[in-house]
């Protein structure tokens, strides 16, 4: 009777030190990469700290408990996915597996490394996030291009988000959204990557993604290079809702 009731002190003192041991561990914290929403902020650090973060309180839609491990984190730094649902200061579970722009279904909210000519500062976010529609090798032509955007802009999905953005004040207005796009995006694009129409280069393949200018408030489209997807988000959370 002893030896069992010494085993089973054993194991139960073996159980509490484990759970002491991962609340200290929480309360060190962990380091999360910060993705940019919108204009990066100056005070935007590149990695934050979260502390006493409780891995166990994250579910999915179907009430499931989610493995923290077997996800990529960030922190949202910024209001552009606002109308995607996604707050600043909110935690995204991203997939670990490289997403193929090609496979991806879209609409859907994705993770990208920020091209370095685009850094404000060394300090800054090295992620943003947008939401993609589309993807499209520029070394077929640009007409398929704006083809691809004009198909775009008569979705289901984007014009919901087109009513979102006009009920929060937005600027909506379909010509001003294209020709911001061609006047000032694209353009933007072909002097940052002069080669892009080769179909040798890597910066060919193109996912055209959406976002939500908090300054001017407006939705306006962005033109990234595939190669520079990380990921696709596929939870969101408020980190208060995690304490």
């Amino acid at each position: 009777m002893f030896k069992i009731f010494f085993i089973i002190s054993i194991v139960l003192f073996a159980i509490l030190l484990i759970a002491f041991a991962m609340r200290v561990y929480e309360s060190m914290g962990i380091s999360v990469a910060s993705a940019a929403a919108g204009d990066v902020r100056i005070n935007a650090p590149r990695i934050q700290k979260l502390i006493n973060l409780n891995k166990n309180a994250f579910f999915d839609e179907s009430h499931m408990r989610l493995d923290f491990s077997q996800f990529k984190h960030y922190v949202v730094s910024g209001n552009s996915m606002l109308l995607a649902g996604i707050e600043d200061g909110n935690l995204l579970f991203v997939e670990k597996k490289q997403n193929d722009c090609d496979n991806l279904k879209y609409p859907c909210v994705v993770v990208l490394r920020r091209e370095h000519f685009s850094y404000a500062n060394e300090n800054s976010p090295e992620f943003k996030i947008r939401r993609a529609w589309g993807v499209y090798d520029l070394s077929k032509g640009d007409d398929g291009l704006l083809g691809l955007l004009n198909a775009i802009m008569k979705l289901d999905e984007f014009n919901e988000v087109l009513q979102l953005g006009e009920s929060k004040g937005c600027c909506v207005n379909p010509d001003d959204i294209k020709n911001d796009f061609l006047n000032i995006r694209w353009r933007k694009y072909q002097t940052d990557y002069p080669l892009c129409r080769k179909s040798s280069d890597k910066n060919s393949k193109v996912i055209l993604s959406t976002t939500l200018d908090t300054k001017r408030n407006m939705i306006h489209f962005s033109i990234h290079p595939c190669h520079c997807v990380t990921g696709k988000v596929v939870h969101s959370f408020k980190l208060k809702d995690a304490a």
